[in-house]
């Protein structure tokens, strides 16, 4: 998305919309709160979650469950990312009107 004033990622580990300043002060207090705890609990999540599969692809054999499971890893962080865009489009759509 060009031209949305947002930095890029430097690592999957960010959130462009929690980190971006401009974005959260039109937020009201509240919300950028939940935002941020939000992005919080969906890292524990994702790290949960990457052991959980880590466990479940270490009980299998064969060269085929090594693309799996990067591809499973990168499915996660692709959705959490097309969310959070999602968010920044949402509130964007006042500032072009």
């Amino acid at each position: 998305m060009r031209g949305h004033g947002i930095k890029r990622l430097r690592s999957p580990h960010e959130c462009r919309l929690c980190d971006t300043p401009a974005h959260l002060r039109k937020l009201p207090r509240q919300a950028a709160q939940n935002l941020r705890l939000s992005q919080r609990a969906w890292l524990a999540f994702r790290d949960s979650e990457a052991k959980t599969r880590g466990a479940l692809y270490e009980t299998r054999q064969g060269t085929m469950y090594v693309p799996m499971q990067a591809a499973d890893a990168t499915n996660i962080i692709r959705d959490r990312a097309l969310q959070l865009e999602g968010y920044v489009r949402v509130m964007a759509i006042e500032d072009a009107e």
